[in-house]
């Protein structure tokens, strides 16, 4: 199965789409002038503490309660703001996924949908405002640093310019490989989820075989498969922190130089530090936006695809198929990968849901019983008596089978119908079409992998009970079928009475059945 995983950088749209959650993006500009006037007083009171204030004056802390309330007030709005914007996006994610195509779920595995409604989830909750918030804070403090220096220090830029210029080289150098790396680990925590899930459900099953060990060797290898990238990512962050480190330091000693001859130069000190935290929350920061990018993957789900196709990167499968059967007995044929089974598959759902699959009803090439008991695997929905439960038994030639056993309609059935022959099995599946009495019965094959015994049985059945909506596709069932359809690289390129199309050489059903008959012996000449 392949994994998805988006390449390259965090893109634009992904971080326009967080900032505009809230009002569409209306309180951005609110935050950024909030942060900057914020620089902008504590440079003031520098300036004035510097001016007003002699070194041997005593000064009396004080906070003003006017002030504490608004900032208390606006904390508290600003934290309940976010909390509903973060239960927007999981609802949105909720709500695609419930509404997501089978396809998706067949494909997907559930531990990577718990991954994105755990770890992603809390992230987005916990870590991506406050990263953001630093990340804006530490380029304004930068920016009022930088701009006092320039008044009163300006030769601290011979220093600080060129190694403002390497932060950003190994901070270009670094950042692609910790952001694919984060990746990784990221995908690699599904797995662990997944096999965590399975085990727990058969757990039973585990210890009775005692396989215990090898169960609890997987899960260490899991575990190891994510702590590999993980760890590296670590690896990552940690190289660019030390050289990052080590850059500022030069600023540092640059600045305590120059500090014997301009005394003003001590408000520069903090300039190393402040360069490295710009550099490494916005590093953090790309790392964090990973998870709301997962999410907003999952948030964008389409609930029901125009054309049917098995994966985006795929061709499409069946295209513009269009076709009425009113209340007839219909054939499907076509040549091998020609669409017969994808449109079968499209019609309960697999590819594409569509309502009205409750009226359909499928006796599949693989018969399929539900483990539990033989009533709930004929009847699911405990919807029919058991005297009209017997009476399907009794037409499916299973009643005297059933009444043999002491349970009866209780009797076992395991997982797959593992209890049972595969032609017992097949007869189930034609008890629950029966019981069902669908408007539409599709047969996939269904005698492919019985005996003789239960063909006949099918055979004897279906045109009594079905013979008005019934769908097929083996050419030998289908030639009283009061129409055929044609499939052709998905798309329907005949759709007519069988008698139509075996008077016209040139058709492709005519063909079909003359490639049929030197196969198998059939003589066409008795159908014409």
């Amino acid at each position: 199965m392949k994994r998805e995983r988006e390449k390259g950088g965090i893109g634009k749209n992904v971080y326009w789409t967080y900032l505009r959650a809230v009002h569409g993006g209306a309180l951005v500009p609110v935050i950024v002038a909030a942060q900057s006037f914020f620089q902008i007083f504590q440079v003031a009171s520098n300036y004035w503490m510097a001016w007003a204030c002699p070194p041997t004056s005593a000064t009396n802390s004080r906070i003003w309660p006017p002030f504490l309330c608004v900032y208390s007030t606006m904390y508290g709005k600003c934290t309940l703001r976010l909390r509903s914007v973060h239960a927007c996006y999981f609802k949105n994610m909720l709500h695609c996924i419930l509404r997501a195509p089978m396809s998706f779920f067949d494909s997907t595995p559930s531990g990577r949908i718990l991954n994105r409604a755990s770890n992603d989830q809390s992230v987005l909750d916990l870590e991506i405002a406050n990263r953001l918030g630093w990340c804006v804070f530490s380029v304004i403090q930068t920016m009022g640093t930088t701009g006092v220096m320039s008044q009163v220090a300006w030769p601290v830029f011979a220093i600080f310019i060129p190694v403002t210029v390497l932060c950003f080289l190994c901070q270009r150098y670094c950042i692609p490989t910790a952001r694919e790396l984060a990746r990784l680990s990221q995908i690699q925590r599904a797995p662990i989820l997944h096999h965590f899930a399975e085990s727990l459900t058969g757990a039973s099953s585990i210890r009775s075989y005692g396989q215990k060990e090898r169960f609890r060797k997987a899960n260490l290898g899991l575990v190891d498969n994510h702590s590999r990238p993980w760890f590296h990512n670590i690896c990552a962050v940690d190289w660019l922190c030390f050289r990052l480190k080590m850059l500022s330091n030069f600023v540092f000693a640059f600045s305590l130089i120059l500090l014997v001859s301009l005394p003003e130069v001590t408000y520069a000190l903090n300039l190393n530090s402040q360069l490295a935290s710009i550099t490494w929350n916005i590093s953090n920061t790309e790392n964090k936006m990973i998870s709301f990018e997962r999410i907003m993957r999952y948030s964008r789900i389409p609930s029901e695809a125009p054309l049917v196709r098995y994966a985006e990167h795929l061709p499409s499968v069946l295209r513009n198929i269009s076709c009425t059967i009113p209340g007839r007995k219909v054939g499907v044929v076509g040549r091998t990968e020609s669409g017969k089974s994808t449109f079968i598959q499209a019609l309960f759902g697999m590819v594409e849901p569509r309502d009205g699959t409750g009226s359909l009803s499928i006796i599949p090439q693989d018969p399929t019983m539900f483990e539990g008991m033989v009533r709930g695997s004929l009847d699911p929905l405990n919807e029919y008596s058991d005297q009209r439960v017997w009476e399907i038994l009794d037409k499916c030639q299973l009643g005297d089978i059933v009444r043999q056993n002491p349970k009866k309609l209780d009797s076992t059935v395991a997982e797959n119908g593992e209890n049972w022959s595969v032609g017992q099995r097949q007869l189930f599946c034609l008890g629950r079409v029966l019981l069902k009495r669908s408007n539409l019965l599709v047969l996939d094959e269904a005698t492919a992998s019985v005996d003789s015994s239960t063909d006949a049985i099918i055979q004897e059945t279906i045109p009594k009970d079905f013979g008005d909506c019934t769908v097929s596709h083996r050419i030998h069932t289908v030639m009283d079928s009061d129409l055929i359809i044609v499939f052709s690289e998905g798309k329907i390129i005949e759709y007519d009475m069988p008698s139509k199309l075996l008077r016209n050489n040139k058709s492709e059903f005519s063909r079909l059945i003359k490639e049929y008959s030197r196969s198998n012996g059939f003589n066409s000449t008795a159908i014409n």
